[in-house]
């Protein structure tokens, strides 16, 4: 059971974020983003850098819609 998670409560999902870029904004769900950035790097040096960038804004949108602090999420799963 190394690769299994116990939870004690049953996971609820309560919202979402999305970020796309330009070309996501273009196609059949570009409505249904949250933000659409025109910069694919977010001002950084490497896709790597920029990923990362990307998901802390996605999982911070995400906090704010909730109205909650990151001190109330016990698991993120993406």
């Amino acid at each position: 059971m190394k690769r299994t998670i116990e939870l004690k409560n049953k996971p609820r999902l309560i919202n979402c974020a999305c970020i796309g870029g330009k070309k996501e904004s273009d196609g059949r769900l570009g409505e249904y983003f949250d933000s659409i950035v025109s910069e694919d790097r977010f001002g950084v040096g490497t896709w790597e850098k920029a990923e990362s960038e990307m998901q802390k804004q996605a999982v911070e949108m995400l906090l704010n819609k909730c109205n909650i602090g990151s001190e109330d999420v016990n698991l993120i799963y993406g």
